[in-house]
């Protein structure tokens, strides 16, 4: 148990402290939730450290029944106030596990596509490269834009296409800038249309051509043909894309841009 999660000196706090004394008793098992008092209790102390620091970084976990539980933020609730989830740490590492699994997974299943398509190693190494570069690119621009502002002013790594949803994979050409409230929103809502998210640039499976197959022929055509790349959208006319109705409506959106960029 943390002393300063003892000392915090809240009144949430020490209504859980008060039902703690078994915490680390043995011969109980471990534990995979709070009591629904204490996880009350918990949300609500979250709540105000929300209000207080703009986010919950560096909030107090809690050690109970041999496990460790924290706070996670998700969308938050219709009138505004932060929706907070009392998360175990089990969980925690097991979705971090995933998601770390999901985006290394991305590269070696183009490492494979690549190999399929008998592609030397030196051309795979530099398209797995440049990905990553990219996606370390984005993160460092935002950390940069982030500073100082507070969670919800913050903008987050988007995807267009959830990764690991159906192979879609944590490449350069899925991602875009998302403001932090619009990405908690979009956790439980479905992907848009193949059509859409394929128009915007991201490498959506189709066929029998995997998310990695998809990511091959494309950068390869970029390569060859940059005004065929259609990542080269800015996030506002992907977004827009990605929005679109059908497939005259994506036309007339990308024409428009189009013509914008001629003098």
């Amino acid at each position: 148990m943390s002393r300063a999660f003892v000392e915090a000196g809240e009144e949430a706090i020490t209504k859980l402290v008060k039902k703690v004394d078994d915490w680390w008793n043995p011969s109980k098992p471990k534990a995979t939730e709070l009591e629904p008092a204490d996880a009350a209790a918990y949300r609500a102390y979250g709540r105000r450290y929300y209000a207080e620091h703009g986010s919950m970084e560096g909030h107090i976990k809690v050690n109970y029944g041999k496990e460790e539980f924290s706070l996670k933020k998700n969308k938050d609730n219709p009138d505004g106030s932060p929706a907070l989830k009392v998360r175990p740490k089990s969980v925690k590492n097991k979705e971090n596990t995933t998601r770390h699994f999901n985006e290394k997974k991305g590269f070696t299943e183009i490492q494979k596509a690549q190999d399929a398509a008998g592609r030397p190693q030196s051309e795979t190494d530099e398209l797995i490269k440049k990905a990553k570069e990219g996606n370390r690119a984005q993160e460092r621009r935002l950390r940069k834009a982030n500073k100082g502002k507070s969670a919800k002013e913050k903008t987050t790594v988007g995807h267009m296409r959830a990764v690991g949803r159906d192979g879609s994979l944590d490449v350069p050409e899925n991602r875009i800038d998302q403001k932090a409230s619009e990405n908690y929103a979009d956790q439980n809502k479905r992907d848009p249309d193949d059509l859409n998210l394929r128009m915007a640039g991201a490498p959506t499976p189709r066929g029998d051509a995997s998310g990695a197959e998809i990511y091959r022929r494309q950068r390869a055509i970029a390569k060859s043909n940059p005004n065929l790349d259609l990542s080269r959208y800015p996030d506002w006319v992907k977004k827009k894309i990605m929005r679109a109705k059908d497939s005259d409506e994506i036309n007339d959106i990308i024409e428009a841009y189009e013509e914008s960029l001629s003098p």
